[in-house]
């Protein structure tokens, strides 16, 4: 519980200034859904995928997330390369993060909650197989208006 609060704490101080009050994420009930996805085996369209282990919240993968998911609202548009070019791996980057792996799924729904958007990654094959990768460890997820972004991802080891 400790540790919750703290995850707590220091995402409202991390700095999405744009962030609107209806566009913060329940990160409690995400780890809990992504986690439950990955504790069983699961087929991702044509691949079957063993259980794997859990993975944790990470908050500069929440920040490429919700940078993603404001500039994707704000430029009306729905694809993995933004506008100027930047790729998840640039995201990422630029939030500070050095990573091994990494992979990002994104969605639009107008009345989506978290329940709806991870039955929807999880019914597609390839979020679904980003889900279900043993080799990401960490992930955030952003929200903008409808836009929904979720970055996963195994840091470099030191």
């Amino acid at each position: 519980m400790k540790y919750l609060f703290l995850i707590l704490l220091l995402t409202f101080n991390f700095g999405f200034s744009q962030t609107k009050k209806n566009d913060i994420v329940n990160q409690v009930l995400l780890l809990k859904l992504i986690n439950d996805a990955r504790s069983e085996p699961r087929k991702c369209g044509n691949t079957n995928y063993e259980a794997t282990k859990p993975m944790i919240w990470n908050l500069k993968l929440e920040c490429a997330a919700q940078n993603h998911s404001l500039d994707m609202n704000k430029k009306s548009y729905f694809n993995h390369t933004s506008k100027n070019g930047k790729k998840p791996w640039d995201r990422a980057e630029k939030c500070g993060y050095s990573y091994q792996t990494i992979a990002e799924n994104i969605a639009y729904s107008s009345n989506g909650v978290e329940n709806d958007i991870i039955i929807m990654w999880l019914e597609s094959p390839g979020h679904c197989a980003n889900i279900m990768d043993p080799n990401h460890t960490e992930f955030g997820v952003g929200k903008s208006g409808i836009y929904w972004t979720q970055v996963l991802a195994s840091p470099i080891k030191p």
